[in-house]
């Protein structure tokens, strides 16, 4: 136990030294990662408080946008994105679902749909990840768009195709 904690600690100082972030990864059961302000978060999360998680899910959030590439051409979208986010959090233990609709406005149809999105049910709490920007917004934050939580929402990307007709 001593040497895993030394383990995770002289890697968190080897990341803090050179700036980077580290993706999120499981070693022993124990979900874990190094935010860009230098902020360590690790443990269970089902036993994570409210600031834990959301320096969880900004680690995750910025690992997607450093690792992606949103391109219209290539077809690589926000809905996209979400499903890899979504993905992410689902293999670290962390229970998301995928909102679509319209950020700016309630939107209960693919029809008036524009937009994809994660989000999160923690405690008190509901954050959205804003997945093509990395953002990562609390319900209590001003600047959440009203749609974010009032358009459709999925428990997983299967059921988000087959809403949307893609699996049958």
């Amino acid at each position: 136990m001593k040497f895993t904690i030394f383990v995770i600690v002289a890697i968190a100082l080897v990341a803090f030294s050179f700036g980077y972030v580290f993706a999120p990864h499981e070693i022993y059961g124990c979900w874990h990662g190094v935010v860009d302000d230098g902020a360590f978060v690790s443990g269970n999360p089902y036993m994570f408080n409210e600031s834990q998680m959301e320096a969880a899910l900004r680690i995750v959030a910025e690992h997607a946008v450093d690792e992606h590439m949103y391109t219209l051409a290539g077809g690589y979208v926000c809905a996209d994105t979400a499903v890899d986010v979504w993905d992410l959090l689902f293999s670290q233990g962390i229970k998301s679902t995928i909102g679509v609709g319209r950020a700016e406005e309630s939107c209960k149809d693919f029809k008036c749909a524009n937009h994809a999105w994660v989000i999160v049910r923690h405690g008190n709490h509901t954050w959205v990840i804003e997945t093509t920007g990395g953002e990562v917004l609390r319900d209590d934050n001003p600047g959440l768009a009203p749609g974010y939580l009032s358009g459709m929402e999925f428990d997983n990307p299967r059921e988000m195709k087959e809403a949307a007709g893609i699996y049958k």
